[in-house]
């Protein structure tokens, strides 16, 4: 796509800035308003809250992690969709909102106790 004017624009997620519905997130709050986009009018908002929190123990090989999605259930679909020949409204709303609880645990975490005695320092001074 070099020279053409998506080539021009950056990458794929520089292209995605500038899209108005479109929101990068990595949990926190989401919104995304109602209105056009290219060929879609978006007919209700969607507020969408997603959290995390995360805490190790056992000199960091076990971590408990609890998140949940959608807290609000506020994910809702209503998209008019349209082109020349048709229109379809579709209202629907997401089954999004949900509860993970993460159990991780690291084995052999212990740090080595091989302190190196330099062996090998004579053989590379001779090199």
């Amino acid at each position: 796509m070099a020279g053409t004017v998506l080539g021009k624009m950056g990458t794929a997620e520089d292209v995605l800035k500038h899209v108005p519905s479109i929101v990068k997130k990595k949990d926190g709050y989401e919104v995304v308003g109602k209105g056009n986009t290219m060929n879609v009018y978006l007919a209700k908002e969607q507020h969408v809250l997603d959290v995390s929190i995360s805490k190790s123990f056992l000199k960091d090989a076990l971590t408990l992690e609890i998140k949940g999605n959608d807290l609000l259930y506020k994910c809702w679909d209503a998209d008019l969709l349209y082109n020349q020949k048709m229109e379809l409204l579709q209202v629907s709303k997401r089954g999004t909102r949900d509860l993970q609880l993460t159990l991780r645990y690291k084995f052999n975490t212990t740090r080595s106790k091989y302190k190196g005695t330099g062996a090998g320092n004579a053989e590379l001074n001779r090199l």
